[in-house]
């Protein structure tokens, strides 16, 4: 039992760089069962108070994480960071934040890189079926971030486009060299691109598209323009560019 609990345990510490609540849902039924054992061992007056108890907890961390409900003041919430917490976040349109933990929490002038290829398809004609690829697509720029401002600001939701942005994941581990023409538009940031383990390529994608950018020739991106470049704060230590390319046909 001891095994079950602490081998997941320290594989999940300290082989693992990216570290997520759901990686420790392995150890539950082991912590259940150690749990339920202890319990057992009491009188019976102590077992009835201690599943009781028990009980109260789970119930009512399902309410406040399954319907964002929690009856504290506002004031105690925001003291608490609670209104940054899974379940109880709140968003408005000045914090629409994808996601609240580290680094993605911080994204906010992503709204920039989707307001501006909205503003782009402007000009195009109306019912196409856009193709968008986002590099490298792993917890440091995703086509899911860039998909929930897309919707915030209306691209996509509004008109009758199709915006397709299954390309982001193929081209981490597939022959993007073919892959990655198809896109209409392609979305990029310097830097840290993750590890290898999500996307063999990316690092290889990132070099091209960096000395692309730098003016390089001879690429599969002379076969799009660079129509806008912008920092985006906080997803490094350092901020990073983010740019976007347009194919020259489009």
């Amino acid at each position: 039992m001891l095994l079950w609990l602490f081998i997941p345990y320290l594989l999940l510490t300290f082989l693992f760089s990216a570290k997520e609540a759901r990686y420790i849902l392995p150890l539950l039924p082991a912590i259940a069962l150690i749990t339920s054992g202890g319990i057992w061992q009491l009188s019976k007056l102590w077992r009835a108070v201690g599943g009781l108890v028990i009980g109260l907890i789970a119930l009512t961390w399902f309410v406040v994480t399954g319907f964002g409900w929690i009856n504290l003041p506002s004031k105690t919430e925001k003291t608490l960071r609670l209104d940054h917490t899974y379940g109880l976040q709140t968003i408005t349109p000045k914090q629409p934040g994808y996601g609240f933990t580290f680094p993605t929490k911080n994204h906010y002038n992503l709204t920039d890189v989707s307001n501006f290829i909205k503003d782009d398809l402007d000009h195009s004609e109306a019912g196409q079926k856009i193709s968008i690829a986002v590099i490298p697509n792993s917890i440091y720029l995703t086509s899911q971030q860039v998909q929930w401002y897309a919707l915030l600001v209306g691209l996509g939701r509004s008109d009758d486009r199709t915006i397709d942005y299954s390309l982001s994941s193929q081209i981490r581990f597939e022959n993007w060299q073919q892959l990655l023409p198809k896109s209409d538009y392609i979305v990029a940031k310097s830097g840290d691109q993750g590890p290898a383990v999500w996307g063999q390529n990316l690092k290889e994608i990132s070099d091209i598209e960096s000395a692309a950018a730098d003016g390089q020739v001879g690429t599969m991106f002379d076969e799009y323009t660079l129509v806008y470049e912008t920092l985006v704060i906080g997803i490094e230590k350092e901020a990073r560019s983010v740019r976007i390319w347009r194919r020259r046909n489009k």
